[in-house]
């Protein structure tokens, strides 16, 4: 009778525990929910990178401002 009582308070004890680590690793982390950042296409190397990273030319995004030169310049030839 003892030792029931006492395997219960020590599972009591973990759960408790186990609750605050999770309350103070935060709920967000649990849920598996991220903000998602909308990619977007390389006008130059059509490589995907995320739409705040992006240099952006009117409608076209590049990578950088390297590629964005590169760009205007094939489009003179």
């Amino acid at each position: 009778m003892i030792l029931t009582r006492l395997l219960i308070l020590l599972c009591l004890i973990w759960l408790l525990f186990r609750i605050y680590r999770w309350m103070k690793q935060g709920y967000a982390n649990h849920t598996g929910k991220e903000k998602r950042v909308p990619t977007v296409r390389c006008s130059y190397c059509e490589t995907y990178i995320d739409r705040d990273d992006a240099y952006r030319s009117g409608d076209m995004f590049f990578c950088d401002e390297l590629h964005y030169k590169a760009y205007k310049q094939k489009s003179r030839q």
